[in-house]
């Protein structure tokens, strides 16, 4: 379809990313920045001039957008000993001032950080170790593709837990990858498949059906289990 100039419309960026791993251009790096800069910060020190150029090349963006999340992040440049609470506005709304002020007057040393990423879990408190990684696993080539989302708001709704039952159960030359939702939350937790050469998906999954999701996939009757959207 052309558009009124008569040239063809460009095709944004994320839609080739929702036929695979996710595509982040360099306006919007990701999550695997954020989570690259949690364990470099911590290990090495704050990055100079050079390290972050480097951060910046191997995550595909700019210098400036590295420097960017770690301005925007504060959690990342804050006393590790610390107990951190989250004053983003969607934690403040569900009560993060509260939080804050109870844990200063039992005597807790807290600080306040702007945003930690996962505005759909407020309000955030982060104590020690940032939270695990989401699973992924990798298979070898000819196997199936498993795709789970990882973002904050699917993770509330049990999609960690289905990732690590859905790994335990697949199989050994099959692979998980992360996703994102894209905002299909009424069925999430979905598990989406790419198996045979077609793109599948099933939702809402719960972590004890991940086995007979893996077992439908295996016996190639799809459409049979009563989860398949198709």
């Amino acid at each position: 379809m052309k558009s009124g100039n008569g040239t063809e419309p460009k095709v944004a960026a994320d839609s080739v990313g929702l036929q695979g791993r996710p595509l982040w251009d360099p306006a919007r790096p990701g999550h695997e920045l954020l989570e690259a800069l949690r364990k470099e910060i911590p290990a090495n020190g704050m990055p100079g001039a050079d390290r972050i150029r480097e951060i910046a090349e191997e995550h595909t963006t700019t210098a400036a957008k590295v420097r960017g999340v770690i301005g925007y992040y504060s959690d990342l440049t804050k006393d590790p000993s610390s107990v951190k609470v989250c004053m983003g506005e969607a934690c403040r709304s569900r009560g993060a001032a509260g939080m804050f002020d109870d844990l200063k007057t039992s005597g807790v040393k807290v600080d306040m950080i702007h945003c930690t990423g996962r505005c759909a879990c407020g309000p955030i408190k982060v104590e020690g170790e940032p939270a695990n990684e989401p699973l992924t696993k990798t298979g070898v080539e000819g196997g199936n593709t498993f795709f789970v989302s990882m973002d904050t708001a699917s993770r509330e709704l049990g999609s960690e837990l289905l990732a690590n039952r859905l790994a335990e159960s697949i199989g050994e030359r099959d692979s998980l990858v992360r996703t994102g939702s894209r905002g299909l939350f009424h069925l999430e937790p979905m598990v989406e498949v790419d198996a045979g050469g077609q793109r599948v998906a099933f939702g809402p999954v719960n972590e004890d059906e991940s086995g007979t999701i893996s077992a439908a996939v295996a016996s190639g009757d799809l459409a049979k289990h009563n989860k398949y959207l198709g």
